[in-house]
């Protein structure tokens, strides 16, 4: 399986990202789209991102608790993300155990399906919608590259992405490395 996701799924480049956050910012009338974008250029799966609560971002460390059970991580938010989620946080005060992308949700999609959504309207208004490898994940995908990229700890960015496969991660950052 590991193969099949890198040939459908690229990482975003720097360049790609920076349009992702500009478009975010610019064209989305709430601060929902610019919070997605930002829990998932720090690692967030759809999934994820659907479940963090407002209890899980802590703005003065800039961090945000993301997965659950064996997955569980603390990973940092970007400078941008951390100003994203605090605009956001601003404007919808919540309780702790609020979902932070609440009202995400459409009728008839489910909180991770929307997510998902809100993230490829971003993708289509940055100019990415024309790449088919260009899918929600490429923005996760691009942050386990970045920490690659700086680190060369394989094994630190399967701990940032919450993979457990050293194969799956390096494919998801286009690698192309395989282990063993």
């Amino acid at each position: 399986r590991p193969a099949l996701r890198s040939a459908l799924t690229r990482p975003l480049t720097d360049a790609e990202m920076e349009a992702v956050r500009d478009s975010a910012d610019r064209t989305l009338v709430d601060t929902q789209g610019p919070a997605v974008i930002a829990l998932a250029e720090a690692g967030g799966k759809t999934g994820e991102i659907a479940a963090v609560v407002a209890q899980d971002v802590d703005l003065d460390d800039g961090t945000v608790v993301l997965g659950g059970g064996r997955t569980q991580r603390t990973n940092t938010l970007t400078p941008w993300g951390t100003a994203s989620l605090r605009r956001h946080l601003e404007a919808r005060p919540l309780t702790p155990d609020m979902p932070v992308v609440v009202g995400v949700t459409t009728v008839g999609y489910s909180a991770t399906a929307s997510v998902s959504q809100t993230i490829r309207d971003v993708l289509r208004i940055a100019g990415l919608g024309f790449d088919r490898r260009v899918r929600p994940e490429s923005i996760r995908a691009w942050s386990g590259r970045s920490l690659y990229d700086q680190t060369g700890d394989l094994i630190a960015c399967a701990r940032w992405l919450g993979l457990e496969s050293l194969d799956t991660t390096a494919d998801l950052i286009g690698l192309g490395w395989r282990e063993g």
